[in-house]
C-alpha cells in the first residue's frame, strides 16, 4: 500500500507541463524570440549539466539504462520539446493552441496505442518516448495562455482550504494510477494522459493563489534553483553512499536521513560546480550570438 503514496512518473508529468509554460512564458509576454540563440542557451543549459552527471553515473558503477529509465528518457524528451518550440509557436499562429493541444494527444494516442499492453510511461525507446509526453509540454503552453488572459484578469484568489482538496485531490490521483499499472491492465501510458488534464488544472489554481495570496516560501524558491542537479544526481549520490561500505549501525530512521543529506549535499556541490556554471555560459553564449545576430541585420 505504502508504495503507491509517491509517483515518480505522476510527478515528470508534472514537470512536463511546468517546463512548457516556463519555455513559453517570456516570448509570450513579449520578450523577442531569436530561434538559435533561444537553442543554444537551452541546448547548453540543459546539456552540460546532463554531460557531466552521465560521466559522474559510469563513474560510480551505476547501470547506464537504468539511469536512462529512471532520468536521462526525461532529459531527452526535453531537448526535443526545446527544438520543436519555434515550430510549435509557429503551429500555434496558423492553426491556433486548441489545434496544437489535440494534435498532440492524438500523436502520444497513435504511439501508446502502437502496443497498447504496454504498461510504463518510457518504454518506447527515446525515439518516442518524448511524443508520449508532449501532451503534456503542450499543455503548459496553454497554461501560460490561461495566465495571459484568465488567471491575472481573476481578482477572487484560491482559499486555503480550495488549493489543499486540490493538492489532496492530484496526490490521490497519481496514486490511482499507480496503482492501476500495477494491479490492471491499464498502465501509465495510458493513465498519464488523462491526469496531465488534472495536473494542469491544478497547477493553473497554484499560479493564481501565488499571484493573488503572497510569493512563495523562500526556502523552496532557493531549493528550486537547484531542482535540477537534485534530478540528475540523486541515484549517483545514493550509488555513491553505498559505495562507502558498512557504516556505523545507527537505526534505519537515522541511516536514512544520513543519506537523504548526503545525496542533498552532493547535488548542491554538483549546481554550485557543474549547473551553475553551465547557466552563466548558456546566457553569455546565447547573449553573444544574439549580439552578433542584431549587428548582422544592422549592416
Amino acid at each position: 500500500m505504502w508504495g503507491i503514496l509517491c509517483s515518480g512518473p505522476a510527478a515528470v508529468v508534472v514537470f512536463f507541463i511546468i517546463s512548457g509554460f516556463c519555455i513559453h512564458f517570456p516570448y509570450s509576454g513579449g520578450a523577442a524570440f531569436r530561434a538559435a540563440p533561444y537553442l543554444i542557451r537551452r541546448y547548453l543549459r540543459i546539456g552540460i549539466p546532463m554531460a557531466v552527471a552521465m560521466l559522474l553515473a559510469d563513474q560510480a558503477g551505476l547501470d547506464s539504462r537504468v539511469f536512462f529509465d529512471a532520468v536521462l528518457w526525461t532529459l531527452i524528451a526535453e531537448l526535443m520539446y526545446y527544438t520543436l518550440y519555434p515550430g510549435i509557436r509557429w503551429f500555434v499562429r496558423r492553426f491556433g493552441l486548441l489545434a496544437m493541444i489535440l494534435g498532440a494527444f492524438a500523436l502520444s494516442l497513435i504511439v501508446v496505442a502502437s502496443n497498447p499492453l504496454v504498461k510504463g510511461y518510457n518504454v518506447f525507446g527515446w525515439q518516442l518516448n518524448w511524443l508520449v509526453g508532449l501532451p503534456c509540454w503542450v499543455l503548459g503552453v496553454k497554461l501560460d495562455d490561461a495566465w495571459r488572459h484568465r488567471i491575472l484578469a481573476t481578482e477572487s484568489g484560491v482559499s486555503t482550504s480550495r488549493i489543499w482538496k486540490w493538492r489532496l485531490l492530484v496526490w490521490a490521483a497519481s496514486s490511482v494510477c499507480l496503482a492501476l499499472n500495477f494491479h490492471s491492465p491499464i498502465g501509465h501510458a495510458w493513465s498519464l494522459g488523462f491526469f496531465a488534464v488534472l495536473a494542469y488544472a491544478w497547477i493553473a489554481l497554484e499560479i493564481r493563489r501565488a499571484h493573488s495570496v503572497r510569493r512563495p516560501w523562500k526556502i523552496l524558491e532557493w531549493a528550486g534553483q537547484w531542482s535540477y542537479s537534485l534530478y540528475l544526481c540523486h541515484m549517483i549520490a545514493a550509488r555513491a553512499y553505498a559505495g562507502f561500505g558498512v557504516l556505523p549501525e545507527v537505526g534505519p530512521i537515522a541511516s536514512w536521513m544520513i543519506r537523504i543529506a548526503f545525496v542533498l549535499l552532493m547535488s548542491y556541490v554538483f549546481y554550485l560546480l557543474i549547473e551553475r556554471p553551465a547557466h552563466l555560459v548558456a546566457r553569455r553564449a546565447a547573449a553573444s550570438l544574439t549580439s552578433r545576430l542584431r549587428n548582422a541585420g544592422q549592416t
